[in-house]
């Protein structure tokens, strides 16, 4: 329980500087030792259930320190249940996301350190502020901290070698995730993937993935019953139903580190038909394409490092076929043939 604050404190200490805070959480994410400090049990328990039970990554180097501290703000009356879009700002050294007043995330990426607030009402309906003010804040303070290359992208790995699965929104990649995850695939992101420029190590949070219903039919039954059964189901800003599915609860495999960079595949929307699935890409159109895929990467100070070491590797275009678990099983090839 949050404590009662008089006049008299609020006078004191109007920004609540000098706020103590009952509990302390230190996790490694994403290369990060992080530690966050809160007054709230409710936000205890959304930080536990939002990055517990993810395997702790290192990617070369010292481990930056990075310090979040989270609030709970008292709801309006005129609130809304539906939050708002999140508005990005920046200035004097501060990145900004803002869903409303009662629901934000401040961060300071020079001093490591950062402030999240989220409403009392929002605290029962956590999916917006999970994904758009607490994965934001940490994603954004462990990649500024370390130089780290932030893609819109999935992730897999087999046996330490990363394969990134870019394309545009449609092209399949939760589908095809979703079959790299029963197929026996080490799981590193579904959506947002990051790497180190220098060392090509590749990280993500691995704790949701969020699917149509209509995806569990290219599963076997059994594992879509256990997928359906331990799914919650939730509505996108867009109206789209979807399942988020905690992956650290049922069974499936995640990365224990980071895994090292060793193609980027380009999902297309095209089938192949009678032809290859996995056609090569060269250099210059690979670049093409990412930089029009990845146009916040393409602007961050380690992206010209990343796209050197990128010519080097393999890149592939895979095209479609009529059940996905064979885009899954061109994948494992590529990954078991793939230099390491």
């Amino acid at each position: 329980m949050a404590p009662i604050l008089t006049t008299a404190d609020i006078v004191a200490d109007p920004f609540g500087e000098r706020r103590p805070f009952a509990s302390r959480l230190r996790m490694r994410l994403l290369g990060a030792d992080f530690r966050f400090f809160t007054d709230n049990a409710v936000l205890l328990r959304l930080l536990q259930d939002t990055f517990g039970r993810l395997p702790r990554h290192r990617l070369g180097g010292s481990v930056p320190r990075l310090e979040l501290r989270l609030v709970s703000t008292a709801t309006r009356k005129s609130q809304r249940s539906v939050l708002a879009a999140p508005r990005y700002e920046a200035g004097a050294g501060l990145l900004c996301a803002t869903l409303d007043a009662d629901n934000y995330a401040a961060l300071s990426p020079a001093t490591r350190s950062g402030l999240v607030a989220i409403s009392h009402e929002q605290l029962q309906r956590p999916y917006c502020v999970r994904g758009e003010l607490l994965e934001f804040a940490v994603s954004t303070l462990a990649a500024r901290s370390q130089g780290l290359v932030p893609l819109h992208a999935a992730c897999v790995a087999k046996k330490g070698r990363a394969l990134l699965l870019m394309g545009e929104s449609g092209a399949g990649k939760t589908t095809l995730a979703a079959q790299c995850l029963v197929g026996g695939f080490e799981f590193l992101s579904e959506d947002s993937s990051f790497v180190h420029p220098a060392t090509g190590l590749t990280t993500g949070l691995a704790n949701f993935i969020y699917l149509r219903p209509s995806t569990l039919r290219y599963l076997a039954t059994d594992q879509a019953a256990a997928i359906r059964r331990h799914a919650v189901e939730i509505r996108r800003r867009s109206g789209v139903l979807k399942l988020q599915v905690d992956l650290r609860r049922q069974g499936f495999a995640l990365a224990s580190s980071a895994s090292r960079l060793s193609a980027v595949v380009f999902l297309s929307r095209q089938h192949a038909g009678k032809g290859k699935m996995l056609q090569p890409v060269g250099g210059r159109e690979s670049l093409r394409r990412m930089e029009s895929l990845q146009s916040y990467a393409a602007a961050q100070p380690g992206w010209e490092l990343f796209a050197k070491r990128v010519a080097k590797l393999q890149t592939w275009e895979l095209r479609r076929a009529e059940h996905p678990r064979a885009g899954m099983l061109a994948l494992h090839s590529l990954a078991c043939t793939t230099p390491p």
